[in-house]
């Protein structure tokens, strides 16, 4: 009967566990979260964020604007 109550206790644990990390890393869901990963992408893939990246400055004509 003792093996019986060490297994269903690893069951549960386990199954606790499981949970928690199922829980814990899945991702937001909802229009405006994906808004703002669309917005975060689009930031990312524009010509300001290119510059930044490759590490050259705006001259100051194209600062000016």
């Amino acid at each position: 009967m003792s093996a019986l109550l060490f297994l269903l206790a690893a069951l549960i644990l386990s199954a606790i566990g499981s949970a928690f990390v199922l829980l814990r890393g899945r991702e937001p869901k909802g229009s405006e979260t994906s808004v703002r990963a669309f917005e975060r992408e689009m930031r990312a893939l524009s010509p300001e964020a290119r510059r930044l990246r490759s590490g050259s400055r705006p001259s100051d004509a194209e600062s000016k604007r």
